[in-house]
């Protein structure tokens, strides 16, 4: 019988995670790989990673990008309730680069005169965090939120821009949710982020603290910029759908019957 596998990304191989389980989960990795007939990757990053890396044969890969699930709920918004909050969506710790955002919004006198950081979902809210926002002199402007207390649809539609600093994402979905619901976003450039974001949204070197903090600001206080990637996102999620990822996984699977 055939077989196949879909790798959504890298990260493992690129961070080398200190996990008592990271050499067991390469070896699983590499051996579901080799054993595969074809590879399903999501974004072009995965292929181009998978190649360089693992030396996966290219013709081996076919790139089936993924679609945003968090579908826009019509809202009677006439004025946004957290007009003044930044959203961070996921995961905070090691390359989702949350410590470098922290830093870049408290390097700004205007942004934490003016703005609150919404930090929603992810792990629990650990010591170092903690210690690095009291620190940075963050204490009241940084919460910590999950769906037990908003709905996403809702938090996008209502701040005034998602902010994602990840170093590396094998997609990034958070960015497509965003678009679909009418959210501006501020990207870093790491890993697929252009590749999914597309080439009109501000992105940021997420290594370097006076970017972010300059692009954030640069996009934050012109309503007009905020309004064009409110516009250009509700174009670009268009491109991203699931009825296409069938398609095109079908197609494959039709190649190596």
């Amino acid at each position: 019988k055939k077989r196949v596998c879909t790798v959504f990304d890298m990260i493992n191989e690129i961070f080398s995670f200190d996990n008592k389980n990271y050499n067991r989960i390469l070896d699983i990795k590499k051996n579901t790989i080799a054993q595969s007939d074809h590879v399903f990757t999501i974004s072009n990053q995965t292929k181009g990673d998978l190649i360089n890396i693992l030396g996966v044969k290219e013709e081996k890969i076919t790139v089936t990008h993924l679609a945003s699930t968090l579908k826009k709920k019509k809202l009677d918004i006439k004025k946004k309730k957290f007009e003044n909050c930044l959203l961070f969506v996921g995961s905070r710790s090691n390359y989702k680069n949350f410590d470098n955002f922290l830093k870049a919004f408290a390097n700004s006198s205007k942004l934490k005169k003016d703005f609150i950081i919404l930090a929603y979902g992810g792990e629990r809210v650990k010591k170092k965090e903690k210690d690095l926002i009291l620190s940075l002199n963050l204490v009241d402007k940084v919460k910590f939120i999950n769906d037990k207390n908003f709905d996403l649809s809702y938090l996008y539609q209502n701040v005034k821009a998602l902010i994602y600093p990840s170093k590396y994402e094998g997609f990034g979905l958070p960015i497509l949710e965003a678009m679909e619901n009418s959210c501006a976003v501020i990207s870093s450039s790491g890993g697929s982020l252009r590749e999914i974001g597309g080439k009109n949204l501000e992105y940021f070197d997420p290594d370097s603290i006076e970017d972010i903090q300059n692009q954030i600001e640069n996009v934050i206080y012109s309503d007009s910029k905020i309004m064009e990637l409110i516009d250009y996102g509700n174009k670009r999620y268009k491109e991203f759908s699931w009825e296409k990822c069938a398609i095109e996984t079908k197609n494959i699977y039709k190649k190596i019957i």
